[in-house]
């Protein structure tokens, strides 16, 4: 919207201030780029001084967490709250490891990549490996328990002190080893990844105990000033040595407000929409910038009551949005242990965690088959454990003694009234890992690997499955899913009806795919190129990886502008293929006949 904006006022000849002063408008160019396989693409930012403005179709965190998980992120990480919005979670995640280094006195990396150590082809073998992932059972089954270890990857390096400068240090020859690749940790102190990463999830179970209405919860403050966003880490001293004086501690320098960015907890008129661009306006504090260091009195009431309001605990729903972005980063500050651009990053601790998460998980499965359980799936962090007569409180028990046994916290995710592992599309006969739906005594179906949780599923697609499974959640055993499942055809049977008689609408047909590259790259005549090159031709400019939309009208036809088009350019004429739609809604309630007594004719 605001590149559109300023063309046109040049082509006016006016002059379109959207800062609070005379600066230039800050701007990013809009690129594309590949990330674990993927091509993505990340649109134009425009950044404004003086006001706020948050894209939440340009920002991940504000689009997931909205804006308290946005404004929890921006106190953690210390980054300007624009610059937040729009840059990665493992951006933040390097704010915080380089802050508390500078506090510890220790030098920061100058350059972000670390070679990895030379290793001899069995020991990268042992070494270069994910999490541990068993094949499902396939079948139909019963009374089944989801034991899941929290946040276990975060809780390894913060528990196991696992961090880049602790991998095989020089100072712990006799130190424990790691199982499989023997790497020695170190004993002597506690690493800057580790402690980050103990300090979020302290952070993350507090805002749960918020979550339940605990009334013993404390409000979670990052700093002594209420009003900024400064974090307050340990120090890492040996606890046995005399504190230092206060004024010999490390100390951040806080700069100047308008240097710095507004600071989240600071008074703002904000209002977020659904608009793809949003000015906010940021009211004035009438606060001394010269008082920005420390806690400081406030200035006026409009202070008085932030800094109060600090000190009460967040709502529920505030404490599961900011929980929610922690989680983020928690997630991310695993990964970022072996990113080749993570200035705090080294392979070997990336592949420490991983190995420390595979002995955990055979630990856990060793645990349940022991007490009588029979292990359905394994999936890296969580178990999936039948026992006929077993009840929650069992499951609780089982994750107990877990716990005491691996040195990691587990809970029971949920007992499941029945579940559903599918094969594989391809072959009726071999098992995947994400291809399943689980259906508890209460809350939400869990669904992994059907069409409802795919992107580029039409929308009314997506919508039968979910309806079906509606029906289908209200079976209690296998006799009573086979009549469940009747009812669930006629769903499918009025579905297909609707597409015949043209009773339904048009955007529930979109198809959404994601450019893998520019128009004139491709060299296929698929779906995606059709649609794209029907908009060049249009006059759109598309790039790798974004999202285009289109219809299909006539899967079948030999002319390729026949076969599919672009969304924006269809028109009534033009209609759909209501035997493709209607195939692409047969092949989804597949999921749910394949252990049924009979099937359907076709």
């Amino acid at each position: 919207m605001f590149p559109a904006l300023l063309r046109q006022a040049r082509k006016l000849g006016l002059t379109l201030s959207l800062n609070r002063d005379a600066h230039p408008l800050e701007r990013r160019r809009a690129r594309s780029y590949m990330s674990y396989g993927r091509i993505l693409f990340k649109g134009s930012t425009t950044t404004f001084f003086g006001r706020l403005h948050v894209d939440t179709q340009n920002s991940f965190i504000a689009d997931q967490c909205d804006l308290e998980g946005l404004w929890e992120l921006t106190r953690v990480t210390k980054l300007p709250v624009q610059y937040c919005a729009r840059t990665s979670t493992g951006t933040g995640i390097s704010y915080m490891q380089m802050e508390l280094a500078y506090r510890d006195g220790v030098l920061i990396p100058e350059q972000k990549a670390e070679p990895e150590n030379p290793k001899r082809p069995d020991e990268l073998l042992r070494a270069d490996r994910g999490g541990l992932v068993f094949l499902p059972r396939l079948g139909f089954f019963t009374n089944v328990g989801e034991l899941d270890f929290v946040s276990e990857f975060p809780s390894i390096m913060a528990r196991f002190n696992i961090s880049p400068e602790t991998v095989n240090c020089g100072c712990c020859p006799e130190a424990p080893r790691i199982p499989e690749l023997g790497y020695r940790i170190c004993q002597r102190r506690r690493g800057i990844t580790s402690r980050v990463v103990e300090r979020l999830i302290e952070k993350r179970q507090e805002y749960k105990r918020q979550m339940a209405g605990d009334d013993h919860a404390q409000p979670v403050i990052l700093s002594e000033a209420k009003n900024l966003a400064v974090s307050t880490f340990e120090t890492g001293r040996d606890s046995s040595s005399p504190a230092a004086p206060r004024n010999d501690r490390p100390k951040v320098e806080i700069r100047d407000p308008q240097e710095q960015g507004t600071t989240p907890a600071s008074p703002q008129a904000v209002i977020l929409s659904e608009a793809k661009n949003l000015a906010l306006n940021v009211s004035k504090t009438g606060r001394d910038p010269s008082s920005s260091r420390g806690c400081g009195t406030p200035q006026d009431d409009s202070l008085r009551d932030v800094s109060a309001a600090c000190k009460t605990p967040p709502s529920p729903h505030a404490a599961k949005q900011r929980r929610a972005a922690l989680k983020w980063l928690l997630v991310c500050c695993f990964g970022y242990t072996g990113y080749k651009n993570a200035r705090f990053g080294k392979i070997e601790a990336h592949e420490a965690i991983n190995a420390l998460a595979r002995e955990k998980l055979l630990v856990a499965k060793e645990t349940a088959e022991a007490r009588g359980y029979r292990i359905l799936h394994a999936l890296v962090d969580s178990l999936y454990a039948q026992k006929d007569d077993a009840t929650r409180e069992d499951y609780e028990n089982l994750t107990r003694e877990i716990e005491q046994r691996t040195g990691l916290p587990m809970a029971v995710e949920a007992v499941y009234r029945y579940v559903v592992f599918l094969p594989s599309k391809q072959s009726p006969e071999i098992p995947v890992p994400n291809r399943f739906f689980c259906v508890p005594e209460e809350g939400e179906v869990k669904v992994r690997g059907l069409e409802c949780r795919k992107h580029d599923t039409p929308p009314l697609v997506a919508r039968l499955q979910r309806e079906a499974l509606m029906i289908l959640a209200e079976a209690r055993d296998f006799e009573s899913y086979c009549r469940k499942l009747k009812e669930a055809r006629a769903v499918l049977a009025r579905y297909l009806e609707q597409l015949e008689t043209g009773n339904i609408k048009l955007d529930e047909l979109i198809i959404n795919r994601r450019l893998t590259r520019s128009p004139g790259d491709y060299r296929q005549a698929s779906a995606t190129a059709i649609a794209a090159k029907q908009l060049e031709r249009a006059g759109v400019k598309l790039r790798p990886g974004e999202t285009l939309q289109y219809i299909v009208t006539n899967a079948e036809a030999d002319l390729p502008d026949d076969r599919v088009r672009a969304w924006t350019l269809w028109e009534g004429w033009h209609g759909y293929d209501v035997k493709n739609y209607q195939k692409a809604l047969r092949e989804a309630f597949e999921a749910f006949e394949h252990f049924a007594e009979s099937r359907p004719e076709r």
